[in-house]
């Protein structure tokens, strides 16, 4: 038997897991910034001098307000899953055989994932 037989490590395999999610993650965070953008510019044609005079204005100002606020947890938050998921991949066990242990954390003031184990 050879080894690329072997069976995949758990690890390794939650390090794609979290790339992936946070390939996903960061799509979604430029969607989103993209939205934020176009309700913006949208809202400064109806707004002009930062003074909503109509109901749409004020709507899309609200909208882009709310979508960049997304964007901008999305977008950091992808490229963290994505890092972590390239250091899982990096420092997994090339067996099927684990010491390791990842568990999210949080905190007051932030969060994370936590990775521990003989490597």
């Amino acid at each position: 038997s050879s080894g690329s037989d072997a069976p995949s490590s758990p690890v390794r395999s939650l390090g794609y897991g979290l790339f992936i999610g946070g390939a996903a993650t960061l799509i979604a965070g430029g969607v989103t910034g993209g939205i934020a953008l176009d309700s913006s510019d949208a809202s400064k044609r109806l707004c002009p001098g930062d003074v909503c005079k109509t109901q749409e204005g004020m709507d899309l100002n609200a909208q882009a307000r709310s979508a960049a606020l997304a964007a901008n947890i999305l977008f950091p938050a992808g490229l963290a899953l994505m890092g972590a998921g390239v250091i899982t991949v990096l420092l997994a066990p090339r067996s099927g055989k684990t010491n390791a242990a990842v568990a999210p954390w949080v905190s007051p003031w932030g969060g994370g994932l936590g990775l521990t184990g003989r490597f």
